[in-house]
Parts: C-alpha cells; structure tokens; sequence
C-alpha cells in the first residue's frame, strides 16, 4: 500500500516520524469510522526508515508493508466474528434440553451480541498491546519512505 505524508520528525535510529492523512482507501471503505486501524483519526503519525535521508518538513512517499495490513484488517473483522458465531452456536446448543428450549432462538441472538462484543474487546485488547511503545517488540505498521516530492515532480529512488 502506497502513501503520501509530510515528516515531522527525524529520529536517532535513522528513521522519522511520517504525518499520513487517510487517503482514499479509508474513504472509500464501509466501516471508515468503526476501523480500529484508525479510530476515527483522519491524521496518523507512522515510524518509517528512511534509505533516502529526507528531512523535516519534506512531502514524501511511502510503502506500508503489506502483511501488517491485511494481519490488521483479519484481526479486526475475523475475531469479532469467529466470537460472535461461537457465542451463537454454544448458547443454542447449552440451551437445548432444558426449560428454556423454546427460547433459545431469541436467547441465542443475545448471546451473539455478547460474543460480538467480547471480541471487540480482544480486539480493543490487541491493538492496545500492539501501540505500546514501552512493550519490546511491539508489532507497528512497517513503512518505507521510497520517493520525495520536490518541487518539479518527484524522485523515486527503491
């Protein structure tokens, strides 16, 4: 996935800190404002490495890696529905020789809501471990600054 953002700031390690604006992928997509990827924020602030030694201030372009997306977009849809169909499926079935049997239709759907919801809370869960920056190790979106706008076009440099 390509982006285009401006650098805010140059960090020790070589890298710096890229000002991303949701671009039109996040527009165009369904769940734009539930997305946990983006929490309704319409500016992001990315780590990326920087090979070509952009400065401050400077409009750059940059490649996310893929894989940490699509491991993103799994996370958030996948979890909250493999919780729900199990939450559904375990209530109708715990219900089905008891008193309660003629209702475990409608007790079922409860039960898919509660499902939905803890797996929104994992997912809450996850994404809060993965962007604390005192966890060693935590997993961030892999970007890499590959072009520089300048003021007659742009150089691309891989």
């Amino acid at each position: 996935m390509i982006e285009t953002g401006v650098i805010v700031e140059q960090r020790p390690d070589g890298a710096a800190t890229v000002e991303v604006e949701r671009g039109a992928a996040c527009d165009g997509c369904h769940a734009r404002g539930a997305c946990a990827m983006t929490f309704g924020q319409r500016r992001l602030l990315l780590p990326a490495t920087n090979p070509l030694g952009a400065a401050v201030g400077q409009r750059i372009t940059l490649e996310l890696d893929d894989s940490a997306f699509l491991t993103a977009c799994v996370t958030v849809y996948l979890i909250p529905l493999a919780t729900l169909l199990a939450a559904a499926f375990g209530t109708w079935a715990a219900l089905g020789g008891t008193p309660l049997a003629p209702h475990r239709d409608p007790l079922s759907a409860l039960g898919a809501l509660a499902g939905a919801a803890a797996g929104f809370g994992i997912v809450r869960l996850i994404d809060s471990r993965i962007r604390d920056p005192q966890r060693p190790g935590a997993r961030r979106f892999r970007a890499r600054i590959t072009g520089i706008f300048q003021d007659r076009g742009m150089d691309h440099a891989s």
